[in-house]
């Protein structure tokens, strides 16, 4: 459970809270992204541990790819440029 602040927080970031509340509660839980992004289908042998239904997952997968290239981008380009230079 996020508090009403760190809920605030992470949707000001861009997180989609409700997406991410489906994602397993606790950590180690088996999940599996390939299965998810196909669609989860409980009795389905490829989709065991599969907890996280897919539209979640595309959207927080994008989210995230989003966020991290916004911020990898820019730092991998300014390595690129300190190294170029000296």
């Amino acid at each position: 459970m996020v508090s009403r602040r760190e809920s605030l927080a992470a949707e000001q970031a861009g997180i989609n809270m409700t997406a991410a509340q489906e994602l397993p509660g606790r950590c180690g839980q088996n999940v599996n992204p390939i299965a998810c992004l196909a669609g989860y289908s409980p009795g389905s042998a490829n989709n065991r541990g599969a907890m996280v239904p897919s539209n979640a997952v595309r959207s927080l997968s994008v989210e995230l790819t989003l966020k991290l290239l916004s911020v990898a981008l820019p730092a991998m380009l300014h390595i690129l440029c300190t190294l170029n230079s000296s």
